[in-house]
């Protein structure tokens, strides 16, 4: 997943796991979820610092809305339906949109490159949770694009719940993980193709292989109002890019980081 997929996949994770943690587990074969609709609206601002040579750091505002009902549910800029739950496991599909890592409008070095293409990421999630802490990964490909090659995420994460002044709740979640891209993937969004060489801009052939970066995250959400229907939520990220990563010929930077900040109301 692209940055952006990530940061908004994080924060609205933290926006469900107020609720997420008063559920008591059960063991079944399906999860047993509330067959009523809830939604949730509001905006956020992001920023994205740079990776490629030349590039610009990127920010930009966007809606995020969130619709459930029992075990479907949209979420961002995703479809997610829960097919099991077992303990403190729970399994879900997921349909997400995946942005093309760049425009050859982005850079100098940029230009002549391969036109990259946006698309619909299908992915398995699986996530273990025990008290306040959890376990979740990832793994998919964007749907009829062979060339996107395979991803896959694995984080740890600790959320703890704080109450406050006027029977506010404040949720802290700190997240340690790693992102893995297969040698398609990460020759699809670091790499240069032979067909892409160009020595006058410095672009050489590079092959990147696989590769796991690893990822920290930060995440707050500061939920109030009179029946708790207001959500201030803001994420930091920082992530350190593989070596191979690095030693790509359009890369310029060994770490990316990220920041989204938002409001949000729940129905």
């Amino acid at each position: 997943m692209t940055k952006l997929n990530l940061i908004i996949l994080v924060s609205l994770i933290s926006l469900n796991s107020f609720a997420d943690s008063t559920k008591t587990n059960q063991i079944v074969s399906t999860p047993k979820e509330k067959s009523s609709w809830s939604s949730s609206i509001g905006v956020a601002a992001i920023t994205n610092s740079k990776i490629y040579q030349g590039a610009k750091a990127k920010s930009m505002a966007i809606p995020l809305i969130t619709i459930k009902k029992g075990n479907f549910s949209f979420e961002g800029d995703k479809f997610v339906y829960k097919f099991l739950k077992l303990g403190n496991f729970t399994f879900a599909t997921n349909l997400g949109y995946q942005a093309k890592p760049y425009k050859r409008k982005d850079s100098t070095i940029l230009q002549g490159m391969e036109e990259k293409k946006n698309g619909a990421l299908a992915y398995l999630t699986t996530k273990y949770k025990f008290k306040s802490y959890g376990v979740e990964s990832s793994i998919g490909r964007v749907l009829g694009q062979s060339e996107q090659g395979l991803q896959a995420t694995l984080e740890a994460n600790y959320n703890q719940f704080y109450p406050t002044f006027l029977g506010g709740m404040l949720s802290l979640k700190y997240s340690l993980g790693v992102d893995y891209m297969d040698s398609t993937r990460a020759l699809y969004v670091y790499g240069v193709k032979t067909s892409e060489v160009n020595i006058a801009l410095g672009r050489s052939a590079y092959n990147v292989g696989q590769t796991l970066s690893p990822v920290a995250k930060f995440n707050t959400v500061y939920i109030f109002g009179a029946e708790r229907q207001w959500m201030l939520l803001n994420n930091f990220s920082y992530q350190l890019l593989d070596s191979k990563i690095v030693d790509s010929p359009i890369v310029e930077e060994d770490q990316v980081l990220g920041f989204m900040t938002g409001l949000i109301r729940k129905f």
